[in-house]
């Protein structure tokens, strides 16, 4: 018997799909000069999750963190690595109007196929805006 979705389970394909390394609640990807983290933090409420977003930039670091430390990033009571920036993926300039209640509404109708279009939707917003935003820095 095929076990159900999960917003986990959903987090962690549509994550993988996009290239993200690590497992659990956070994954990265490693660019030339920065850590891009991405966080499913599931609420203590009900079924729902937000997406926490975070930036590592390697220029500020003294030693390159392992994946171990960039897994336990978003560790609210030890941290094993700092965030240099951190948002909420629904808070991006090019993130879905509405995302977070999106997500919210398709977890509570159990759409969870919808709900990792959407998330995949987001994501690739995401990296591309990091790539441009870097790109422009640079």
């Amino acid at each position: 018997m095929k076990k159900p979705l999960t917003t986990n389970k959903t987090f962690n394909s549509t994550s993988v799909q996009l290239g993200f390394q690590g497992d659990g609640a956070t994954r990265f990807i490693e660019k030339a000069d920065y850590y891009l983290l991405i966080n499913h933090q599931k609420s203590a409420y009900n079924k729902t999750f937000s997406i926490n977003v975070g930036i590592i930039y390697k220029e500020l670091l003294s030693t390159h963190p392992s994946a171990q430390q960039l897994n336990g990033a978003f560790n609210v009571k030890n941290p094993t690595t700092v965030i240099h920036v951190d948002f909420r993926l629904d808070d991006f300039p090019g993130a879905s109007q509405n995302l977070q209640e999106t997500f919210d509404s398709l977890v509570k109708q159990h759409d969870l196929e919808s709900s990792a279009n959407v998330l995949m939707d987001n994501l690739k917003k995401l990296l591309s805006f990091m790539q441009e935003t870097m790109h422009a820095i640079t």
